[in-house]
């Protein structure tokens, strides 16, 4: 197999741009950046352009390429939605060329990359994780290469992996290993053990600590990743959703019956091999399944994955059913991509925006050098004003009195127990729900009400998005650090 576009050509431009602009116009359904980190990618962009480098040392060639994008189009917003789309139709056009080419069935592939046009999942990590959709890019041409044999180009696409997202640096590692494992060297060992060590030194990109994100990763109960995302209501029950729900689920169901039928052979070719390994994660029924958990992430995956399937059943199907399938999913397509709805899938960019007004209105960046605020919305006050901010614990290097703190979920009658009348009117409400005052004042509050031991008002914080945990020191970076 080859990634060759010799007769094909056509086909697989057309489906480029025909996702391009199906995708685009899914985000463009905003004017604010989508998703709930859609201004994390923003800000990232703006710092590097501003002030020559990242507000969070978070590495990832994710940042470089929306950066690019934002020089070249002059808007930092629209960068990044052009970049997704860009992302998603790179996708496409990838999942047609590699089914066609494995299968050599032209059909099959149109129908792989139909389907990752009508898909509402592949439109929602467009809009809210293309740092994981490029990754996957660089994992599907890493397995690509890695399966002809081809270990320098393999080698180059699971670098630039690791340099981009660690669930897919994870998986090409995994790939890697599979395919090496029946001619191991203990040379190659050592060379991966001192690659990962390397790499441990750049946030972002792999860090030891990470290993705690396996704690509470599993359960001891099952649970069928289909229903369990259908639970999370992020798909609002649109039909589309349901329609792709059902597939997915069809496919975990077949390929039981595969492994039960077909076992002694189906695990003899190395890229099917792969396929059934990568499946038996994304679909592993003892995740813990919440709304960006491991689970989570891993079955979004299986969106991308699921056109594969087709390589088991290519000579199944007759040509003319699988063109005609591919018709319905590209007609459904020029109204599935709706299925991502920026009420429902962004945060409350409207809301944060007027909140940004707000504490621009009252304080100034050369009173107070750090605002605490909840991640969303720390992103954009760092893209819109002046002000740094953070979403974790008060830092000790910088002064009490020059930090503010902006209070979700906790009222004004909550805080009046423990602040003075002088103090109380130092709390400023810029939007409901949301307050603005001295960080000092928010931590005698606090303070107060835990040595008190008020269950109320500390249920109160914690509900509410009120960040208390210090940061890692090779998380994030701020504006002045140098």
């Amino acid at each position: 197999m080859t990634l060759s576009l010799k007769g094909n050509a056509w086909i697989g431009v057309g489906l480029f741009i025909l996702s391009f602009i199906l995708r685009l116009a899914a985000l463009l359904q905003t004017d604010y950046a989508n998703g709930w980190d859609g201004y994390y990618y923003v800000m990232q962009s703006h710092s590097l352009i501003e002030y020559g480098h990242m507000q969070s040392l978070d590495y990832s060639l994710i940042y470089p390429y929306f950066t690019l994008l934002s020089l070249l189009i002059n808007d930092y917003v629209l960068a990044v939605k052009v970049g997704s789309a860009l992302l998603a139709a790179v996708l496409s056009f990838l999942i047609y060329t590699i089914v066609t080419k494995v299968s050599s069935n032209r059909y099959l592939g149109l129908l792989g990359a139909s389907f990752s046009l009508f898909s509402p999942g592949i439109t929602f990590i467009t809009a809210s994780f293309p740092k994981n959709l490029l990754g996957i890019i660089f994992l599907l041409l890493m397995v690509v290469f890695l399966t002809q044999r081809k270990f320098l180009l393999a080698t180059l696409f699971l670098i630039l992996s690791l340099l981009t997202h660690r669930m897919t640096a994870g998986l090409g590692l995994l790939a890697f290993g599979i395919i090496l494992l029946p001619s191991f060297n203990i040379k190659y060992l050592i060379i991966a053990i001192l690659g990962l060590v390397a790499f441990s030194f750049l946030p972002g990109i792999f860090h030891w600590s990470d290993l705690e994100r396996f704690n509470g990763v599993f359960t001891a109960l099952p649970q069928l990743s289909p229903l369990s995302f259908y639970q999370l209501n992020i798909t609002h029950n649109n039909t589309y959703w349901i329609i792709e729900l059902f597939i997915l689920t069809s496919i975990i169901c077949y390929l039981i019956r595969l492994l039960y039928t077909e076992w002694k052979t189906i695990f003899k070719n190395k890229s099917l091999q792969l396929y059934w390994i990568f499946s038996l994660i994304f679909f592993f029924p003892f995740f813990e399944f919440d709304f960006g958990s491991m689970g989570f992430r891993f079955f979004l995956v299986s969106s991308i994955s699921a056109p594969f399937i087709l390589l088991f059943v290519s000579k199944k199907i007759s040509n003319t059913i699988l063109l005609s399938l591919s018709i319905l999913f590209i007609a459904s397509s020029f109204i599935s991509y709706k299925s991502y709805n920026p009420k429902y899938h962004d945060a409350p960019n409207e809301t944060y925006f007027r909140i940004t007004e707000g504490l621009v209105k009252n304080f100034t960046a050369e009173e107070y050098t750090l605002v605490i605020a909840h991640k969303s919305l720390a992103e954009v006050i760092i893209y819109k004003t002046d002000f740094d901010a953070l979403n974790w614990a008060k830092p000790e290097d910088i002064e009490l009195e020059k930090v503010l703190r902006i209070v979700h979920g906790v009222p004004k009658v909550s805080m009046i127990e423990y602040l003075s009348s002088e103090e109380i009117n130092k709390l400023i409400q810029v939007e409901n729900q949301y307050y603005i005052l001295p960080e000092s004042l928010w931590l005698k509050a606090y303070q107060k009400a835990a040595n008190a031991n008020d269950v109320k008002f500390l249920t109160l914080v914690s509900k509410g998005n009120n960040p208390m945990t210090e940061r890692p020191d090779y998380l994030l970076k701020g504006k002045n650090d140098e």
